[in-house]
């Protein structure tokens, strides 16, 4: 059995906050990144500063690089670690995943869908979700697209109430509890191991009756 994150959807009927900013929730293992990345976050800031002026985006998460820390700006805080990013989820108009690479349900993603949130992401940030770009998510795989789509769900009232409910559903449809609870319910067979030929002649042969 194989269990991915669990969450409980909340925020129904949420309105599209008054909070003008933009949440960036990243976990960075500075051993593994690869140094193009920082260009690419680089060019990112400043295609998201063209679009949204004054809008600031927070990057939330442990361990991050000296290189990511020189981002720092006013529209550009990084608060690095926090213990609850409740605030930031309930408090914020998107959430952005701009990761270069990786596998797996990202938790990061779900987590915030599972607060209303709309999402905003690269095509690595989705893998494994059974997510639909423009029904529960927005995706872009470069700067320049990457930052139009956060615009457009900043901006399109109704885009962000279709990606908030989207979000949440595919919560309900493949990361809820009460769909972790039927899985560990529901009796498990054992699977039979198919025989090998050697193993079915022999079970011939000795069911074959005995000639007289």
């Amino acid at each position: 059995m194989l269990l991915s994150t669990i969450h409980e959807p909340l925020g129904g009927d949420k309105p599209l906050p008054i909070a003008r900013d933009c949440c960036s929730s990243v976990v960075f293992d500075i051993r593994r990144i690869p140094t193009r990345s920082f260009g690419t976050a680089s060019k990112s800031c400043r295609a998201l500063r063209e679009r949204l002026p004054g809008v600031k985006t927070y990057v939330v998460g442990m361990d991050l690089p000296a290189t990511i820390k020189a981002l720092a700006a006013e529209d550009l805080v990084i608060a690095g670690y926090v213990p609850d990013l409740t605030p930031y989820l309930t408090g914020c108009r998107l959430s952005v995943s701009p990761l270069r690479y990786g596998a797996g349900v990202k938790g990061k993603v779900s987590h915030a869908m599972s607060y209303g949130l709309p999402v905003v992401a690269t095509t690595p940030s989705i893998e494994g979700m059974q997510l639909t770009p423009g029904v529960d998510v927005l995706v872009g795989d470069d700067p320049e697209s990457f930052a139009g789509a956060v615009a457009r769900a900043y901006r399109d009232q109704e885009l962000w109430n279709t990606l908030s409910e989207g979000g949440r559903e595919n919560i309900r449809k493949h990361f809820s509890r009460d769909l972790a609870r039927s899985a560990v319910s529901r009796p498990h067979r054992a699977v039979a191991r198919p025989q090998s030929p050697l193993t079915t002649a022999c079970n011939a042969a000795a069911s074959a009756p005995l000639e007289q």
